[in-house]
């Protein structure tokens, strides 16, 4: 929300002192568009698992595969909510079998889950860092480092904060901190 009305709200720069009040907000304006673009970032993520898992279920003949490919999809702009796309793959499967009195354990488990294997794959190692990186500036490996350093600091919550606190740190290392350190050095 903060992202999409930011430039109605110039009456906060009033609050900034007035001394540093242009600079804080261009620091405050850059740091918006790493959150707004961490934002997009995350659309594009969720687009891309929506996409492999609707291919993914409908190669393996989920009955009705838009709807778990659908819920897995939107659901994976939250850590680890793209995991119901396969269980719900799973259910339709079960449902299925049971119902035609065929079940075997291939088609039913194991084929929803080497879908979800590979897409989580692809989606963590690949289109996550390409996109985030993109989006947040940042280089795939450097949001690579900050997933994992989230995750090991702060769990789910820290995954899901982790590129848009690394990036604006970036930032203020950028603007801030080196800048200083070059005053100091001389």
């Amino acid at each position: 929300y903060f992202s999409a009305t930011f430039d109605q709200l110039p009456d906060i720069r009033r609050y900034l002192p007035a001394s540093h009040r242009d600079a804080l907000w261009e620091l405050i304006s850059k740091i918006e568009r790493v959150f707004a673009g961490f934002v997009r970032g995350q659309i594009a993520v969720a687009a891309f698992t929506t996409s492999a898992y609707s291919l993914g279920f409908w190669l393996i003949g989920v009955p009705y595969w838009a709807v778990p490919a659908l819920v897995g999809g939107l659901l994976s702009v939250i850590p680890n909510g793209q995991a119901a796309g396969p269980l719900l793959a799973i259910t339709f499967l079960v449902l299925e079998a049971s119902s035609t009195g065929s079940f075997s354990w291939g088609p039913v488990l194991v084929y929803p889950l080497i879908v979800y294997a590979l897409m989580q794959s692809m989606e963590t190692f690949v289109i996550t860092p390409l996109v985030q990186g993109s989006a947040t500036r940042m280089h795939p490996l450097a949001v690579l480092g900050a997933l994992l350093a989230g995750a090991s600091v702060g769990g789910i919550v820290g995954v899901f904060l982790a590129i848009p606190v690394a990036a604006s740190a970036r930032i203020l290392l950028e603007d801030i901190f080196f800048p200083w350190l070059a005053q100091q050095a001389k």
